[in-house]
């Protein structure tokens, strides 16, 4: 049973290497099996799908988190450096729109 300094640890590997899919299932795994989850495993998720370039599920993740917490919450889940990567993902995929959406967060 992994605690959360080893699904931290993890998750900035897959960062790494890219396996921004495998961030994204280990999270949703850890979150079903009602495991808390901190702004740091929230950081390096985005950092690892912002790598990989894929805004829409940077952004479906900040748009899940903003839906599942209160708005204190939530601010503390995503931080401005998490925030950052999501917008760099959307803008490196010319995704303007969705870049600039990101900011009312």
């Amino acid at each position: 049973d992994w605690d959360k300094h080893t699904l931290l640890g993890v998750l900035s590997s897959y960062a790494v290497i890219g396996f921004w899919q495998e961030a994204l299932s280990l999270m949703d795994t850890w979150s079903k099996q009602g495991k808390r989850i901190n702004r740091h495993h929230v950081a390096a998720t985005l950092n690892t799908l912002a790598r990989g370039h894929q805004w829409k599920a940077c952004l479906n993740m900040i748009t899940s988190v903003h839906r599942n917490a209160s708005n204190s919450t939530a601010r503390a889940l995503i931080d401005p450096v998490s925030l950052l990567a999501a917008v760099s993902a959307s803008s490196f995929s010319r995704q303007w729109s969705a870049a600039l959406s990101l900011l009312s967060f």
